[in-house]
């Protein structure tokens, strides 16, 4: 109920004359074992006159990463990678949620040049690639991808406004989403045009044990597969030991 008392808190704030302003109802989640997904109310209100027409636009960026996409094709009786393109800074999670469908709020120029909407979303390819004639190719591929397993994703009249000049949606996260530091953002448009914007940092991180397994398996690779081989030899040892008991 949090995420409850935060929204009240925001609503009974004195009035801004900034255009646009926004919060979260959470700015960290913690993964678990029982970590199956989680929704976040994202909700804030915008400062223009009622004859106007106003869209909101509300973009979230996970943490970026090099990936590799690799394409099969069949040589003889097996398939195998033949060819492959590695993407610089990839977003692990892409998500966008507007008013209104992109293309009727703001010009292809302005969503460019912010990275609005996933046919706008920057992947610049690694500098040392040279077969770059197929990389729309392996980039409709990769975000394919990502939208199939729930990381990428447009929902256009997402956002809904409840009250004069009061909005609000929610975010979504899988049970796969990525950890790392996510940056939301919300765009106030008028007439094509950004009148006004809000940046938000979002925290996801493993808790407990969880966490303890993933810094060890990032930050020391060999010990902690040392230490998994031995924690199968010894349950091996034990299953059999069980076994010859019986």
């Amino acid at each position: 109920m949090r995420w409850l008392w935060t929204l009240l808190a925001f609503l009974s704030a004195p009035a801004t004359a900034a255009p646009l302003v926004a919060d979260l109802s959470d700015h960290q989640i913690a993964i678990r074992s029982t970590f199956t997904g989680a929704d976040i109310l994202l909700f804030g209100s915008v400062n223009a006159p009622e004859e106007i027409k106003a869209d909101v636009v509300v973009v979230v960026r996970g943490p970026e990463r090099a990936v590799t996409v690799r394409k099969k094709s069949q040589i003889g009786p097996i398939w195998a990678n033949t060819s492959s393109i590695r993407f610089d800074r990839t977003p692990g999670f892409y998500w966008v949620a507007s008013t209104e469908p992109l293309g009727t709020i703001a010009p292809p120029t302005l969503l460019d040049r912010q990275q609005i909407g996933l046919n706008h979303l920057s992947l610049p390819v690694h500098s040392e690639e040279t077969n770059t004639d197929n990389v729309p190719g392996f980039r409709s591929a990769l975000i394919r991808n990502r939208m199939a397993e729930g990381l990428y994703g447009e929902e256009p009249d997402a956002i809904r406004f409840v009250g004069p000049g009061l909005f609000r949606t929610t975010i979504r996260l899988p049970a796969n989403v990525p950890v790392g530091t996510y940056r939301v953002q919300a765009f106030l448009l008028i007439d094509g045009k950004i009148e006004g914007a809000h940046f938000s940092p979002l925290f996801i991180d493993k808790s407990g044990i969880e966490r303890e397994i993933y810094t060890l398996a990032t930050h020391q690779p060999f010990l902690y597969g040392a230490l998994a081989v031995a924690i199968a030899v010894l349950a091996g040892w034990g299953a059999g030991a069980i076994f010859r008991k019986g």
